[in-house]
């Protein structure tokens, strides 16, 4: 479905094609991307490639990414192809900028399972990679202060005074908390005067976003905490393999997650940061789930979210209309 959209979606790829056909055409430098990016985009071209090429090269990073971190968090198999019934609710494919976020996260979950491994050093070019391709995934290092904070006895306090952060920024407006960031760096002075951070969005929308992964956390929070023994017994065996626990991972990433999701949705700039952190909710939930004795309640959940998934496809593409969401192959 990814790798085979079409050119037409979001209002920013007749950009990113535009710049990638003038390096076939006129040999052209110009790439405002970030140097990775900008150096795939030349590669191909150079190659005769067309630009379709570059969704397929997304795609398998991606989903090669999920399913290598969820069963490397999980430990179970079965569970690590799952998220990507998730990812048919967040059709990141909207646009080509939030594209290229979900491909430098592929290798920022790579980063990540190497470090749970030991293997900093590999860890580390990966997230350079990673870096390279969107300058943006920095936000994951937000878990280097997260996951010590959650190991310690004020894990409670760390994520009760997250919470009561992103709300207070709901409320005061994010807009006004990133005007003092846009004045001080002046790199970015000029969204000052622009309407990139301003939360728009009617309520009921900004509800509506916020609910459901609110709703998945507190649930898995909640059983994790005071049901799921198992879940807290097996993070001693994971002392014994890294200083990257699994479940404070999923954790950490989860409440970021949904933090930045309450503070930034309805922002057209900030809310995109929220996006590094969606699979580490998509993993906790699975976690939680398949540490539970009742099969047939996580069969149960396993084919709600399959029926969501398709709910979600028809309202997207037969009721919105954003048809182009099908792969054009299919279309013609």
């Amino acid at each position: 479905m990814t790798a085979g959209r079409g050119l037409t979606v979001g209002t920013d790829n007749i950009s990113y094609f535009n710049i990638f056909s003038w390096r076939q055409l006129y040999d052209s430098q110009y790439c405002p991307m970030e140097f990775g990016y900008c150096s795939l985009n030349r590669v191909l071209a150079d190659h005769g490639f067309s630009f379709q090429i570059i969704f397929v090269i997304e795609s398998i990073v991606l989903y090669m990414a999920i399913f290598i971190f969820t069963k490397t968090m999980i430990k179970e198999s079965m569970w690590s192809l799952l998220p990507l019934l998730f990812f048919t609710l967040q059709p990141f494919f909207n646009a080509l900028n939030t594209s290229r976020q979900y491909f430098a996260l592929g290798f920022a979950l790579i980063a990540f399972v190497l470090a749970y491994k030991k293997k900093y050093i590999f860890s580390i070019i990966c997230f350079i990679v990673a870096f390279s391709i969107h300058y943006a995934v920095a936000a994951v290092l937000l878990l280097a202060v997260l996951v010590p904070m959650l190991r310690s006895s004020w894990s409670s306090t760390v994520i009760l005074g997250a919470y009561l952060v992103s709300f207070f920024v709901r409320i005061i407006g994010p807009e006004k908390v990133m005007g003092i960031f846009t004045h001080l760096i002046s790199k970015y002075s000029h969204y000052a005067s622009g309407n990139q951070f301003d939360a728009m969005g009617s309520f009921q929308y900004i509800l509506f976003t916020i609910l459901i992964p609110n709703i998945i956390f507190v649930f898995c929070l909640l059983f994790d905490y005071f049901v799921n023994n198992r879940t807290r017994n097996s993070l001693l065996s994971d002392k014994d393999i890294s200083i990257f626990h699994s479940r404070e991972i999923l954790l950490g990433g989860s409440l970021a997650y949904v933090c930045l999701l309450n503070a930034f949705v309805g922002s057209m700039s900030l809310a995109r940061f929220a996006d590094f952190f969606i699979i580490f909710l998509i993993s906790y939930f699975l976690y939680v789930l398949s540490s539970m004795d009742d099969k047939r309640l996580v069969m149960f959940v396993v084919l709600v979210i399959i029926v969501t998934s398709f709910i979600s496809c028809y309202y997207f593409i037969g009721i919105r209309g954003y048809q182009s969401v099908v792969p054009y192959i299919l279309m013609e």
